[in-house]
């Protein structure tokens, strides 16, 4: 299956831009139509934030206020919003990547539900061997009682999933974009092993 990709970076921050050029390549040798899409400044998020009344998530955890009021925090999640306004409107399955994140191989034609994780390990190494048949599962990463996304570097999303953050946001609030992809928004987080 095509996928369209998109791979955020900041026009400001330099050394982003060739690692998100590099990113587009492997986008290309795995087929997914990919490009780049230049995410949010923290004072860009700010204008935005306050345009469409979007306010922090502040349930009472104090892990929740100290990251929501990180500049870049804000940035990167006014980044990933966007994009997800995109799906939703365009109506199609985005794959998204951060500046750093990498396709390594094909991803296989496997149904998932809402938000599929593509590299569920980042830094560790995968018990499975990279020619292992690929199998969804359910990924489990609890914060405060909430299972979240480990890192929004690289995933797949569904406009209906997409569309659920959105809502989420703007009903409940924002943080940062890995916590938002969250069972709290409503949506199933899945990865794919070994990763892709």
């Amino acid at each position: 299956m095509a996928y369209k990709g998109y791979v955020i970076y900041l026009k400001e921050v330099e050394h982003t831009i060739p690692f998100a050029k590099e990113a587009l390549v492997g986008c290309d040798l795995f087929g997914i139509e990919a490009e780049l899409f230049e995410g949010y400044t923290p004072s860009r998020a700010e204008e935005k934030m306050a345009r469409l009344g979007i306010k922090p998530f502040s349930p009472g955890p104090k892990l929740y206020d100290i990251k929501n009021s990180k500049p870049g925090v804000r940035g990167c999640f006014m980044s990933h919003f966007s994009l997800w306004e995109m799906c939703a409107k365009q109506d199609e399955t985005f794959c998204i990547l951060e500046h750093d994140g990498r396709i390594i191989k094909e991803i296989p034609d496997i149904d998932f539900q809402d938000v599929l994780q593509l590299d569920p390990y980042k830094s560790k190494i995968p018990p499975e061997g990279p020619n292992d048949e690929p199998k969804i599962e359910d990924e489990e990463f609890i914060r405060k009682g909430v299972n979240t996304l480990n890192g929004a570097y690289a995933y797949l999303i569904k406009p209906h999933a997409a569309a659920k953050l959105v809502e989420a946001t703007f009903e409940q609030g924002f943080t940062a974009a890995d916590m938002h992809i969250s069972d709290r928004a409503g949506v199933r987080i899945q990865s794919i092993k070994p990763r892709c």
